[in-house]
Order: C-alpha cells, then structure tokens, then sequence
C-alpha cells in the first residue's frame, strides 16, 4: 500500500505547492467523470486523502510522526491499512495455501467489486434538463443537455445574443448624435 506521498507521487520534503500540483495532476487522471476505470471512485478518494492530510500542517507532522502504518490505523478508514501476511512454508500441507501476492489480487478484485456494486449512476430528470456530469460527458465531446427543444434553443440563443444587440444599439445611438452634431 502506497503512502500519502506515494499517492500524490511527491516526495516527503515537498511543500504546499507541490502537493497541490501533484493532486491536480491526479484527479484529472482518476476523477471518475474522466475515466472509465472500476476503481475511479476509490483512487480519487485516496487522492482527495492524501491531500487533505498533506496540506494541513498539524496533520502532516502527526502523519510524519507516527509514519504511515501508524496513521493509517488510528485516523484512516480500513482501505488504507495493510494486513499483516505471513509468508507461506514450504511444507506439503501449506502447498496449496494462498501466496502474498495471490492475495493482494483476490483483495485488489474484492475492492473493485466492492467499488462497481456501490456506485449506482444517477439518473437525470431530462424534463428539465439536469443530470450529472458524467451522463453527459465523453471525453472529446462538448458538454451539454441535448434535449432542449424548439423554444428552449432560441431562448438560450436570444439570451446569448441579447447583451451584443443591446452594445450595438447603444453605440450606433452615440454615433448618430455625434454625427447630427458635428
């Protein structure tokens, strides 16, 4: 399991800044409305994590304090923490038991179930236009409500364009009295 710097891949010398930049540079990879992976949702719970502890002074020195196992046990939630593993023997009744690295793929799975079966998509209530962003997001493509009709398209068009006619009016008005005086 990565550490909070592991996370954010910053170094444990690096300031606010940084860590900030290395958090923006991560959420545009993992946010779940930017991508189709299973385990958006929990990378960037782990970001958003390790940022928050990262850039909060108090935290950050409790955090180097007590190190990363530590920490994780006592103010993390149970995702962060790693269970201890004994390493198998190599006698014949333990030949069939499960490897380190077997069980951290049977646990990665388990996580990635765990994610899918939690995050329903939210419906949008096309009748008045509003969903979420990931309803109407692909990457590559304009966001937007698709479904507005007739009436619904040029009242946006009007409400667009309004503010440019009402300029123009105003000018051509001062023209014509400067010109009529002079």
């Amino acid at each position: 399991m990565p550490t909070l710097y592991g996370v954010l891949s910053v170094e444990p010398d690096a300031d606010e800044q940084a860590i900030v930049r290395a958090y923006r540079k991560q959420v545009k990879r993992h946010h779940p409305d930017v991508t189709d992976e299973p385990d958006a949702g929990t990378q960037f719970q782990r970001i958003t994590t390790a940022k928050e502890v990262l850039t909060d002074a108090d935290e950050r020195a409790r955090y180097d304090r007590l190190g990363h196992e530590t920490y994780a046990r006592r103010y993390l939630d149970d995702s962060w923490v790693v269970e201890e593993t004994t390493a198998p023997t190599v006698d014949s009744s333990t030949a069939a038991s499960e490897t380190i690295s077997e069980a951290a793929q049977r646990m990665a799975n388990e996580t990635a179930q765990a994610a899918t079966a939690s995050s329903t998509p939210q419906q949008a209530d096309r009748q008045d236009g509003y969903a979420t962003a990931s309803e109407f997001y692909r990457p590559g493509q304009r966001v937007g409500v698709e479904s507005r009709g007739g009436l619904g398209r040029t009242l946006a068009a009007v409400r667009d364009v309004l503010p440019w006619v009402l300029a123009h009016l105003v000018l051509l008005g001062a023209l014509s009295r400067w010109w009529q005086c002079c």
